[in-house]
């Protein structure tokens, strides 16, 4: 028996030692060329084995070969369309024993596959296989006896190329593991992936295969961002001849936002993506294409329903269908914007885990707030319908909005995008969508028109301005549009509001600063149509400057706009034009001008800088030319003089807002006016100098219609003065002017802090003519029914001093004179000066309180010399010797000055010290003798009354020669010669 055992023992041991060492006896090397042969009867490529193949026995059977090639196809881009760096196949031992052959793992390592589109159209995926040898693979003698347990695939690399689209698909780091019971079934996997840097796990059930032509299949697709998970089920058959799957897809998730942030890198989204999605549908798939109907989809509240299916062709056909009841839109903008997840991340594409891991080469980043680049395809065709019953937007329900769109040849067709909007409002948009550099295109056209443009601004957030009720009532547009990620800009705008008709276009440029380019034609607009008959008063102050220009410092702009007749107050302004624009907080006005408007044009050139800041002008020019400037004045609300005649302003504003300066120029009634000054707003002033130039002073108040004219030719008027102004006062300072030929010096100044005017001049003049600036005859208009009335309308003090006045051979050197009128009552104080060679004063008053004004004046001289007073008085030389002097009351009463100058009455007395012929020789005598005057002033009668004297005689040597001026009364009631 001993022996027998060592017999058994020592032939078991040479069987199991033939077993181990005939695997390396053989060069399995030399059965490359068989499966070379029989891999190209099943493919039609190439096989090519570069390294060993060898059989290993321990601890397990396994078949090793390394550098496995398969041939592409010809004209692809990859010489190899699948490259192994080693094949692994792993036998179990024991189904050997007894003919089977159950195979533990097949394992790819490190496998490169390349599937690739041709130009031509062809797919390296379609093998050119031997009939023959495929049925005799299929019906080999392992046939029913093979087993295969597990597919495992390490760290592969999938790269997909299609050469008509331009397009090239990388999947890296692909590690799966894949269960089987058997070649037919069933299969079961699970796994993770990483797809554009979006982590996913899947699940993948199949059953068996029933009759080789039905199976059951169940896929779930899950993935954290927004904890997104589709579901498929259903029934594959005719695997044999014709497959189709049919059953059922869901998918469902926490968040669409967090959805399109994680795959497509956007991380700016309105927030009503950052809401619970769902969609449910019914699906057939089949080599005639895709269907899913009975469609349901879900965005937080808001539900559609609807149809897709997707048809192959030439090129692939996609249909889709939606129908949406309501869309609550003020909810969706409620939600402002959604939160970015920046919690994923991807796993390292090598890394192996214990199920299926598949990682994409990542999408480059774009910059935050950048829309990525659109990328339509070409060779795929969709139809798109879509119909939203009705939108809820600002508090309003309006609608239906519809949508039928197509996608051909890598461009979007948007041949119908129609909504209704408040006040019979219809707007239609149609188009097209490139791709483009920057990101999607719209070209098309927009039509719009709306029965009343009211409704349509209150729903928009607009206030209406109070304007007729017949006003903004009809509005017809059309408009060519194009549009991109960074702008749009509508041109050929052809427009109606009312009965005013528009045209040219308007871009704007979006970004972190907007820029707006607008360019637009008027043909008539009528402001009076739109000005409502009683306008309600601002409440409050009026807003600042600042405050108005300020939100133009928010973008920048270029603006064209011009308006063939514009009517305000019923004055048509022609040709009105702005052309300017806004940059980097400058407002820059090119041309701001109107042709002609009330018998005048204009024009305003310059720039406004820190529109956010201190208001800062900029060479800021000013003309304006009228032949008629009482048209324009009237038109500004000014009673016009009427005699200005050609007129023309230009100024210049440089400075801040706050302390600007002033350069004018008027031209006007024949003469002209400059100044030169700088302004403060804080307080509020103006300081400068101030210059005014007439060939003719009587023209020029002739011209600006005063009261006064005087009765000569005065000569050219010429005054420079420094101007000082604010909100309390108003003064003229260092004035040097010239009347004529008569300097003047000194300053005025007007207070005007009190319940009226107080006017303060401090003035010395050279000679003055009087005759010269006596009012002409019918040339002194007064106010109010000729009343005095305008000496209430202001107080004054006046100090004057004249080098000699002289009227009609009278000659006062040296007057002064001060006066001061408070409440309407003139009181003229320290009139003096020489006359006659004597001193000459007096003092007097006007009350201008009444309806009727009183006048009351005294008026005294001493120690004149009498012959210069007769020669005065008739106007020739007189040798008479001897002192004169006078007392005189005057008074009268009237309702303006020509009325006081007529009804001037008073009386006084002749104080005479002559010489005469006494006794042979001379005496002097002093005789005092009354008289009167009776007006008017120009021309008065005057009255001696000799009746007093000695022997009812005036003995004055020379004095006859008065006689034709005077009257003589030798007794009462009766007068002599």
């Amino acid at each position: 028996m001993k022996r027998i055992i060592l017999i058994l023992a020592a032939g078991v041991a040479v069987v199991v030692a033939a077993v181990l060492a005939l695997p390396h006896l053989i060069d399995w090397n030399e059965y490359k060329g068989v499966l070379a042969a029989e891999a190209r009867a099943l493919t039609g490529r190439q096989l090519t084995i570069g390294g060993d193949l060898r059989l290993a026995v321990l601890p397990a059977p396994a078949l090793v070969a390394r550098d496995v090639r398969l041939a592409n196809v010809e004209g692809a881009k990859s010489p190899h369309m699948v490259r192994l760096k080693a094949l692994r196949v792993h036998i179990a031992w024991l189904p050997m024993l007894v003919g089977r052959v159950h195979v533990e793992t097949i394992r790819l390592v490190e496998p490169e596959i390349h599937l690739e589109v041709l130009p031509d159209g062809r797919r390296n995926w379609h093998l050119d296989a031997d009939p023959a040898a495929v049925d005799r693979a299929a019906a080999g003698a392992l046939g029913p006896a093979l087993r295969l347990n597990a597919f495992a695939i390490e760290n592969g690399v999938v790269v997909y190329r299609d050469a008509r689209r331009g397009a090239v698909g990388r999947v890296v780091g692909v590690n799966a593991d894949i269960a089987a019971a058997s070649l037919s079934g069933p299969f079961e996997s699970a796994g993770r992936l990483v797809a554009y840097g979006l982590p996913m796990t899947f699940e993948m059930a199949v059953g068996r295969i029933i009759h080789g032509r039905t199976v059951p299949l169940n896929a779930r697709l899950t993935t954290g961002a927004g904890t997104v998970a589709v579901d498929v089920a259903g029934t594959a058959t005719g695997l044999d001849d014709t497959p189709k799957f049919k059953g059922r897809i869901a998918a469902r998730g926490q968040s669409l936002a967090a959805l399109a942030q994680a795959a497509a890198g956007v991380r700016s989204l309105p927030g009503f993506l950052d809401q619970d999605f769902e969609l449910d549908g019914s699906l057939v798939a089949a080599a005639g294409g895709i269907e899913i109907g009975e469609g349901a989809l879900r965005l937080g509240k808001t539900r559609a329903d609807g149809t897709a299916s997707v048809r192959p062709g030439t090129p692939p056909a996609v249909t889709v269908a939606v129908t949406v009841p309501r869309v609550d839109l003020d909810r969706w903008l409620d939600l402002g914007a959604a939160a970015t997840d920046d919690g994923t991340s991807a796993a390292p594409p090598g890394e192996r885990t214990s199920a299926a891991s598949i990682a994409l080469e990542p999408r480059p980043k774009t910059p935050e707030g950048e829309i990525p680049v659109l990328a339509l395809p070409e060779h795929v065709g969709v139809a798109l319908t879509a119909l939203v019953d009705a939108v809820d937007y600002r508090g309003r329900t309006v609608g239906p909005v519809r949508l039928s769109a197509d996608l051909a040849g890598g461009e979007i067709t948007v041949s119908q995008l129609t909504a209704r909007l408040p006040g019979a409002t219809d707007i239609a948009v149609f188009g097209f969508v490139t791709a483009a550099d920057d990101g999607p295109r719209f070209d098309g056209e927009a039509e719009a028109r709306a029965g009343d443009l009211r409704p349509m601004v209150r729903w928009l957030g607009g206030t209406m301005p109070a304007i007729p009720a017949d006003r903004l009532r009809r509005l017809v547009l059309r408009a060519d549009l194009a549009a991109t990620p960074t702008g749009m800009r509508a041109s050929g705008i052809e427009a109606q509001i009312d009965e005013s008709r528009l045209s040219g276009g308007v871009g704007v440029t979006f970004g972190t600063r907007p820029a707006v380019d607008l360019s637009m034609a008027v043909d008539r607009l009528d402001v009076d149509t739109y000005l409502a008959a009683s306008m309600p008063a601002p409440a409050g102050p009026p807003p600042s400057p600042s405050s108005l220009l300020a939100p133009l410092a928010a973008f920048d702009a270029t603006v064209d706009a011009r308006v063939g007749e514009l009517v305000y107050r019923a004055t048509p302004m022609k040709d009105v034009v702005f052309k300017g624009g806004v940059a980097n907080g400058t407002l820059s006005v090119d041309d701001l001008s109107v042709a002609r408007f009330a018998g005048a044009s204009a024009r305003v050139t310059g720039a406004v800088r820190h529109l956010d800041g201190v208001l800062e002008l900029s060479d800021v020019r000013l003309r304006l030319e009228t032949d008629a400037p009482e048209r324009l004045l009237r038109l500004a609300g000014v009673a016009p003089p009427g005699g200005l005649g050609p007129t023309r302003v230009e100024g210049r504003l440089d400075g801040t807002l706050v302390t600007p300066a002033l350069d004018l120029t008027v031209q006007t009634a024949g003469g002209s006016l400059v100044a030169e000054a700088g302004a403060r707003l804080l307080p509020p002033g103006i300081e400068g100098r101030v210059m005014i130039r007439h060939d003719d002073l009587g023209r020029l108040l002739a011209a600006v219609d005063a009261p006064y004219r005087p009765a000569g030719p005065t000569g050219p008027v010429q005054a420079a003065a420094r101007i000082e102004s604010d909100l309390a006062s108003v003064s003229l300072k260092d004035l040097r002017a010239k009347v004529g030929p008569t300097p003047v010096e000194g300053e005025v100044s007007v207070a005007l802090g009190g319940a009226r005017p107080a006017v303060a001049a401090a003035l010395r003049v050279g000679d003055v003519a009087v005759e010269r600036f006596l009012p002409a005859s019918g040339g002194a208009r007064e106010a109010a029914g000729g009343r005095l009335a305008g000496l209430r309308a202001f107080d004054a003090t006046v100090d004057m001093g004249a080098a000699a006045v002289s009227y009609r051979g009278y000659r006062v050197e040296d007057a002064s004179v001060t006066a001061h009128l408070r409440d309407g009552v003139l009181d003229i104080q320290d009139l003096e000066g020489r006359l006659f060679g004597g001193t000459m004063g007096g003092h007097g008053t006007l009350d201008a309180t009444g309806e009727t004004s009183h006048a009351e004046a005294t008026v005294t001289l001493r120690r004149g010399d009498l012959g210069r007073a007769i020669e005065a008085v008739t106007g020739r030389p007189s040798a008479a010797a001897g002192e004169v002097g006078a007392d005189l009351r005057l008074s009268a009463e009237g309702a303006g000055f020509a009325d006081l100058a007529a009804a001037a009455a008073g009386d006084g007395k002749l104080f005479l010290h002559v010489p005469i012929q006494e006794n042979g020789g001379d005496t002097w005598t002093r005789q005092v003798v009354p008289f009167k005057i009776d007006g008017p002033l120009n021309a008065p009668a005057i009255t001696l009354a000799t009746g007093a004297l000695p022997d009812g005689k005036l003995a004055v040597p020379g004095l006859g020669a008065m006689r034709p001026k005077v009257r003589r009364n030798a007794a009462p009631g009766g007068f002599l010669e």
